[in-house]
């Protein structure tokens, strides 16, 4: 659990790089713990969009489908997944994973800000 906290902090300081690496590391002590592995798969992906590393999205992006394969009515996978699209510029992509946010038990926990944020940089398809 420090780990994953330490991790936290960095990001919310800005550090990326050094985030991923705790969340990496937290990651593989609670392989299990949801939460945990979609912050590893967000951290990925921020990290990615700073350095410009496809591969490394690529790898965020497959975290995500085998994250929301083993939970796959969890609304925040999906919004964490489709942020990360998002600031990808892959619009389509982050309209796709909303869709199927959407029609989960979770979907009234959507950030509307984020949607609509979203639609503004491309209208709903």
């Amino acid at each position: 659990m420090a780990l994953w906290g330490m991790a936290l902090v960095e990001m919310g300081r800005s550090r990326a790089k050094s985030s991923l690496e705790l969340f990496r590391e937290a990651a593989l002590r609670m392989p299990s713990n949801i939460e945990l592995q979609v912050g590893a798969a967000s951290a990925k992906s921020v990290v990615a969009n700073e350095t410009g590393d496809q591969t490394l999205n690529e790898e965020a992006w497959a975290d995500f489908k085998r994250i929301n394969e083993a939970d796959p009515t969890n609304s925040l996978i999906l919004e964490a997944w489709a942020a990360s699209y998002f600031f990808s510029q892959r619009y389509k992509d982050a309209w796709d994973v909303v869709t199927l946010a959407e029609k989960t038990p979770g979907a009234s926990r959507l950030d509307d800000r984020f949607i609509q944020a979203l639609g503004r940089r491309m209208p709903r398809p």
